[in-house]
């Protein structure tokens, strides 16, 4: 997994920042059942 990441380390991490970004979405959609379910 390593070698993989390696050749386009710029471009995962655009790749991760956007998921984050999504999720972070996701979970401010969500906080109220979050708060609920704790």
């Amino acid at each position: 997994m390593a070698s993989f990441f390696a050749g386009s380390e710029g471009e995962v991490e655009s790749i991760v920042q956007e998921h984050m970004s999504s999720i972070v979405k996701e979970i401010r959609n969500n906080n109220l059942l979050l708060c609920a379910c704790i």
